[in-house]
């Protein structure tokens, strides 16, 4: 009996344990298909960018000016394809960070809209979805910059559907 209790209360601490570290979140929208679909269950590391910076390419969920049925800020899903101080050009359905085109074989469209030059300020990213002509990002005033203290996690595995789980890849890596 008391082998059955410990094992509980180890267990129980796993789970209290994890949760510090651990959050679970829901995909809702079309805006990063092809990589993550509606009703994608994935978990987010909350602890990724303590101590290190966060890099382009990472899938991120933050906490976004728009706001939900309720008059809650919604927390969207994106990419980050500018960090502070890049320079991001999107012109003629190409994307280019620094005077560099970005690579789109994970996007579901391969070219994207807009005609914006910007620097990205300090302690904000730009964000992207992979279904570019079905995502409201960066590039719209609705979410704009995201600031570091918007984020809440870096997305690092899919836990939903069974079919597709395992670890979430960043940019450039398809499924």
């Amino acid at each position: 009996m008391k082998e059955w209790i410990r094992d509980i209360g180890v267990a129980v601490c796993a789970v209290l344990l994890t949760l510090q570290f651990v959050q679970t979140a829901r995909v809702s929208g079309v805006s990063m298909q092809p990589n993550f679909q509606p009703n994608d269950l994935l978990f987010l590391s909350t602890q990724s960018y303590n101590n290190r910076d966060p890099k382009r390419g990472q899938v991120v969920i933050f906490r976004s000016a728009l706001k939900d049925q309720n008059g809650k800020k919604e927390l969207l899903i994106k990419r980050i394809i500018g960090v502070p101080g890049d320079t991001v050009i999107i012109r003629n359905g190409r994307v280019r960070v620094n005077g560099k085109e970005q690579k789109s074989d994970y996007t579901k469209d391969l070219t994207t809209n807009g005609d914006i030059t910007v620097l990205v300020p300090k302690d904000s990213y730009f964000v992207m979805g992979d279904n570019r002509l079905h995502s409201v990002d960066s590039r719209f005033s609705d979410v704009g910059f995201v600031r570091r203290e918007s984020i809440r996690g870096r997305v690092v595995f899919r836990i939903l559907p069974l079919n597709r789980i395992g670890r979430t890849l960043d940019t450039g890596e398809r499924r």
